[in-house]
């Protein structure tokens, strides 16, 4: 009787821990996809391509204005789109660490849960 006890607690904590808290994951791993278009869409938008390709093309003329060109690539890289894209993938990883941080103890000490 006592193996089929800890079957069930065992499984209500899978409920609990991994089922219902999924839907919240999913959500999450779902809005990296619009964070990457609104970088892509900010990208395309400010520039940072074309002064990319001029300093693959042309580095004799940007040796000469190094300062300018660089302050320019700063201001054009598009900041809020990168740190969207790159604040979701870190929180999809954090709830990903948790989830199998829960399941990994659930069934190591079957007793905690």
């Amino acid at each position: 009787m006592e193996m089929s006890r800890n079957a069930y607690i065992l499984e209500l904590f899978v409920l609990f821990v991994m089922i219902i808290p999924s839907p919240v994951f999913a959500a999450q791993v779902a809005q990296i996809v619009p964070a990457y278009s609104y970088m892509l869409s900010e990208l395309a938008g400010s520039g940072f391509r074309g002064y990319v390709s001029l300093l693959l093309s042309d580095g004799v003329t940007l040796t000469v204005y190094w300062k300018e060109f660089g302050l320019t690539i700063l201001e054009s890289f598009p900041t809020v789109g990168v740190t969207l894209l790159c604040a979701s993938i870190l929180v999809a990883l954090g709830m990903f660490r948790l989830a199998v941080k829960n399941f990994d103890a659930a069934i190591i000490h079957p007793q905690f849960a």
